[in-house]
């Protein structure tokens, strides 16, 4: 969050810093796989 506020103008590093997000977001699902099967 700190390199977000500290790069507000800089695209390029928060664009790389949105990927590392949804990298890292990606490793932690909501719910557990087969949640919604019946």
């Amino acid at each position: 969050m700190n390199e977000v506020a500290a790069n507000v103008d800089n695209k390029a590093k928060l664009d790389e810093l949105k990927a590392q997000a949804a990298a890292l977001i990606s490793e932690f699902p909501l719910y557990p796989e087969g949640y919604f099967e019946d």
